[in-house]
């Protein structure tokens, strides 16, 4: 068995965790509680992409760490980050291959878990394995039906972790929080990215046709 992990943003409520997450899992689309199999994922939980806080989390392969895309810049990360993180046994979940996530259809009594981990701000999550990105526009200026949008283009490519936040950092004026606070920078990206320095960013997204909202 494996330890499994699972997060919450917000003040959880009940006696279990619900199997409330509609998605289609193997073809059988249906209410799921979704697991992660590293904490370092869980911890990407720590956003809402419900309030379009997030772009994207993916692993990082070769290590344990996770990558979060924020939007909204400063505004975003000066959140209060009061997270919890449960931990229980992976009995009765089926794992996601590749996706380090695992689902169950039945809730989780919370008498079966235990509370492994209370955060208060970003640099909790930074020090638990978790890479924070922030890109400085909002969501859909990311999202722009356009094929000049150079945000598209790297989202819609398959790039290493390293030339992913490279791009990132060059072209969209990403910044990498880890680093710039010395927090547990994953050791595989610092060293690509001082192997290869950045060039100048030199290019800036222009956002003078928003789409409408996504809320």
């Amino acid at each position: 068995m494996k330890t499994l992990y699972h997060c919450f943003y917000r003040e959880p409520k009940g006696d279990s965790i619900l199997a409330s997450c509609f998605r289609d899992v193997a073809g059988e689309p249906k209410p799921y509680l979704f697991a992660a199999t590293h904490l370092s994922k869980a911890l990407a939980f720590a956003f809402s992409y419900h309030d379009n806080e997030v772009l994207m989390n993916s692993g990082i392969e070769g290590t344990d760490d996770e990558i979060v895309v924020l939007c909204g810049g400063q505004e975003t990360l000066d959140k209060p980050r009061h997270i919890r993180v449960y931990s229980f046994s992976s009995e009765g979940f089926s794992e996601i291959p590749k996706a380090r996530q695992a689902v169950s259809e039945f809730p989780m009594p919370f008498a079966k878990t235990q509370l492994m981990l209370e955060t208060r701000d970003i640099n909790d999550l930074m020090r638990e394995g978790l890479q924070i990105v922030v890109l400085p526009l909002k969501v859909e200026d990311y999202m722009l039906d356009d094929d000049q949008n150079k945000a598209s283009q790297i989202f819609g490519s398959s790039l290493s972790p390293h030339d992913f936040l490279a791009r990132m950092m060059r072209e969209l004026d990403a910044r990498w929080i880890n680093e710039e606070r010395g927090i547990n920078p994953c050791k595989t990206l610092k060293h690509s990215l001082d192997s290869e320095p950045l060039p100048p960013r030199t290019l800036r997204i222009d956002t003078s046709a928003r789409p409408p909202s996504l809320e």
